[in-house]
């Protein structure tokens, strides 16, 4: 059953072959030819260095034909559409994000997990394009699990000895890039990836901390597992502590759940209560979990 699952998801995800060894030209052919595949916004070659930067002229290349664009265009049809400059986040996280991830700009997370999976989620679920850059142990999987579309996912698990030129390029192609890099990009570095944000409107959620110029910095924890008993049961819900801080405010806190979770906050926190009182998860259903991260 697992094998047929995962056949379906690898046929269903659009997976770049490992970029390592290959110059700057190949490079760039693999990332069109797969994103002209994904449906999204590719990128022509420019033909000099001009008042663009050099990023040249995009064509939309899928079922919604071929036409002009100034930066993330969907093909005909889909309906993708975020007011207020902002990429869709799940529901339970958009007041903590303020509606979103601002588009054009850089974002940052702690860990590639759930809060990740569910964000991919809902741009891919209105139609939108995503592209995943340096993430090879991501469970694609959990993205439609959270109930996006995985054929509209781009993953570049591989990037080769350039990323920042891979997540440049993409940015003109997708709607939202989350890269992990191996090392923290100097400012020099950084500086042309967001111009070229910018640009294309295109919002770069990063994984780890201290990307110069990150706009907010996302956290999250598990809190609780409902479902489980005292070796027995089956995980019904997961609750998570998310956090944000940055954009000229303290940092804010929100209990975001996934599945089969009590209404309230105070619910949970009786059920866990009582939990550790009788030192085992039976009573309530709920395992109480101090971990540090949720992934």
């Amino acid at each position: 059953m697992c094998s047929i699952v995962g056949e379906v998801v690898m046929s269903a995800l659009r997976a770049v072959p490992d970029l390592s060894g290959l110059n700057r030209e190949d490079t760039v052919a693999a990332l069109r030819k797969s994103m002209a595949g994904l449906g999204a916004v590719v990128p022509e070659p420019a033909s000099g260095r001009g008042g663009d930067g050099g990023r040249g002229s995009h064509v939309v290349v899928g079922d919604g034909g071929v036409g002009d664009g100034g930066g993330v265009v969907p093909a005909a049809g889909d309906g993708y559409s975020v007011a207020d400059g902002r990429v869709p986040v799940p529901a339970g996280l958009a007041g903590l994000l303020d509606g979103g991830l601002l588009k054009g700009a850089v974002s940052s997370i702690d860990a590639a997990g759930a809060v990740v999976a569910g964000i991919l989620a809902e741009v891919t679920a209105v139609g939108g394009h995503v592209a995943l850059v340096g993430l090879p142990d991501f469970a694609p999987l959990s993205i439609v699990e959270h109930g996006g579309d995985l054929s509209r996912v781009l993953d570049v698990p591989e990037p080769g000895e350039s990323p920042l030129e891979v997540v440049a390029l993409l940015a003109d192609g997708v709607d939202v890039v989350v890269v992990k890099l191996e090392r923290m990009p100097p400012p020099s570095a950084a500086r042309p990836v967001m111009a070229r944000l910018r640009g294309s409107g295109c919002a770069l959620l990063y994984v780890g901390e201290g990307w110069p110029g990150s706009k907010v910095s996302v956290a999250s924890r598990v809190t609780a597992i409902h479902g489980l008993g005292a070796g027995h049961g089956r995980i019904r819900g997961v609750e998570f502590h998310v956090t944000a801080r940055g954009a000229g405010r303290p940092e804010r806190g929100v209990r975001w759940t996934i599945g089969d979770c009590p209404t309230s906050e105070a619910a949970a926190t009786e059920a866990t209560a009582l939990d550790v009182r009788e030192g085992s998860g039976a009573a309530g259903g709920v395992v109480p979990l101090p971990l540090r991260k949720a992934e």
